[in-house]
């Protein structure tokens, strides 16, 4: 899976009761009740699908985003250089730069 897939599923860990393992691997079992898995498969030709999904044993909520080229990722990542180069000193999260694009500094 991804960065960004992997961290989701280790906020998700902190912040769901009951929810304490995130597994990453291929399962061949069933999922432990305590457990997020994140799986990724990479094929095709489209740039990228990213779909969440919560599931129950009576019904699934589904929230996805399909990107029809990389264009917004390069735009991302210019948006990113672009703010680290202006003047900012130590580390950074990609979080430090939408809060400060957004205003919501600490």
């Amino acid at each position: 899976p991804s960065g960004t897939a992997v961290m989701l599923g280790n906020i998700l860990t902190e912040q769901l009761d009951g929810k304490h393992t995130l597994e990453t691997g291929r399962l061949d079992r069933k999922r432990a009740q305590d457990e997020i898995h994140i799986s990724s498969v990479r094929g095709g030709y489209t740039a990228g699908v990213h779909t969440v999904l919560f599931d129950s044993p009576v019904d699934t909520i589904e929230l996805r985003h399909t990107a029809r080229s990389r264009d917004a990722f390069v735009a991302g990542a210019l948006k990113a250089a672009e703010w680290i180069t202006s003047g900012k000193q130590g580390f950074f999260s990609i979080d430090d730069m939408f809060d400060d694009l957004l205003g919501l500094h600490n």
